[in-house]
């Protein structure tokens, strides 16, 4: 299955809790759940993406833990490859 771009997605994890945020009324899936991240821009490693996107959508300075198998998803619009980070804020 082809897909459309990359996305580096951040699991935010602190003292046990996970930070997951309602997407903007300008993105797809307007309204609903998800963990903060975003497309990876070219020549932007996913690590970089997930740094960017991470301070870009809360302001925080999170450090990578861990990084999870890449995978596919199907989103409204297209298929996506997705690159899973774990973090600590």
């Amino acid at each position: 299955m082809e897909y459309k771009g990359e996305v580096a997605l951040g699991i935010i994890r602190n003292q046990g809790k996970y930070l997951i945020m309602i997407r903007s009324n300008s993105n797809s899936s307007s309204g609903k759940w998800a963990f903060p991240g975003g497309k990876i821009k070219d020549q932007e490693t996913p690590y970089e993406a997930v740094k960017r996107e991470i301070k870009e959508e809360t302001n925080l300075d999170a450090e990578i833990q861990d990084s999870g198998e890449s995978y596919q998803n199907k989103g409204e619009l297209a298929s996506w490859k997705m690159h899973p980070f774990l973090l600590k804020a």
